[in-house]
């Protein structure tokens, strides 16, 4: 008896899940949105009605400049050996070797010219970068 109630509740619930999705596709396949004809594309290489603007070349610089902390002096933390030490009361870059890293930073960022930078790691009243 119990056996057969068993079974019939976990085909019940069966069959809940397979009409649960059956619905779903069924309401997808009936609302399926399909867009306006728009304008023709134009192919690669095709010439249209206008030129391109002859400076329309953006220039960008990404870098993560690691909190002015991360210099030739340095090493990566968490590694074993220079600056930064793995599991030592070491935790924080010298403020004299952040201040310049950030000058460095700055002279190449002036020196580049590029229309947009994406920096990250740039801190703003910070301890570690003790600013």
């Amino acid at each position: 008896m119990r056996k057969r109630l068993l079974k019939r509740v976990l085909g019940a619930l069966l069959a809940l899940f397979v009409l649960y999705f059956a619905v779903i596709f069924i309401y997808g396949w009936v609302s399926d949105w399909q867009p306006a004809e728009g304008p023709e594309a134009m192919a690669v290489g095709q010439k249209g009605d206008t030129a391109p603007i002859a400076d329309s070349v953006l220039s960008f610089v990404t870098w993560n400049i690691g909190f002015g902390g991360l210099g030739a002096e340095s090493d990566f933390f968490y590694d074993d050996e220079g600056m930064w030490y793995s599991g030592s009361s070491m935790t924080r870059c010298p403020r004299p070797l952040v201040e310049k890293n950030l000058k460095g930073v700055e002279g190449f960022l002036k020196s580049e010219g590029a229309d947009f930078f994406l920096l990250q790691e740039v801190d703003e009243d910070s301890d570690r970068s003790h600013r």
